[in-house]
């Protein structure tokens, strides 16, 4: 899913501006929250003015996940929903899928909206039940400065597998549109030693070394 790199200046800076914009947002989010609490009133989201996605059907679980990031390099943002009880094709329950969206698309909602007719890139699970999405992390992992996708299916394996656990890290930039099986599109597949050890249950991305570039964390949790 990797296409030509564009590492400008320019490019760096919009992706800086970007996330400035949106730790703006959350900031004022966070603000709008802490006054509500403060003055001993509530927010109902069914009433408040935000966009609404939904899942395709029962089970879904749209929105199990969540991250953000500029993921095809274009300097705006886009926003990564998992679902990890997706069902790609009948054969497929619980296979999982996360939806690539525009924030800038999500602003424009005025009704609720299913999530895979407004996704310009959905990545599929590819086996029963390994809900491919059920954890997420966005980080530029190969020092490009180009943000990279992992994407945590900690049910995947059957047999000898079960429950074995795969991660799926997608190179950044993503160019890919439509909808891309997860084993085609993923840059690399790391999978679980043994039945049961859930790999990729959590992600979590840092420096651990003090070379300036993140780490990916992968937990094992049964193991």
């Amino acid at each position: 899913m990797r296409r030509k790199k564009d590492a400008s200046a320019a490019n760096r800076t919009a992706m800086a501006e970007g996330r400035k914009t949106t730790l703006w947002a959350v900031a004022a989010a966070l603000s709008l929250v802490t006054a509500a609490a403060s003055a001993g009133t509530h927010i109902d989201l069914a009433e408040a003015d935000v966009p609404v996605l939904l899942g395709t059907g029962p089970g879904d679980r749209l929105g199990a996940s969540l991250a953000s990031g500029d993921l095809d390099a274009d300097g705006a943002l886009e926003v990564i929903i998992g679902a990890p009880g997706f069902e790609p094709a009948p054969e497929l329950d619980d296979a999982g899928v996360v939806f690539v969206l525009d924030a800038e698309l999500l602003q424009t909602l005025t009704a609720p909206a299913r999530a895979d007719t407004i996704s310009p890139l959905s990545i599929e699970g590819g086996e029963p039940h390994e809900r491919f999405g059920e954890t997420l992390l966005v980080s530029d992992l190969d020092g490009d400065a180009l943000q990279d996708l992992v994407v945590g299916a900690p049910s995947w394996g059957s047999g000898d597998a079960l429950h074995s656990g795969r991660i799926y890290v997608f190179f950044g930039p993503l160019a890919a549109t439509g909808s891309v099986p997860c084993t085609e599109g993923a840059d690399a597949i790391v999978r679980g030693d043994r039945a049961g050890d859930r790999l990729g249950a959590s992600l979590e991305a840092a420096d651990l070394t003090g070379d300036g570039r993140p780490e990916l964390i992968v937990a094992a949790p049964r193991a």
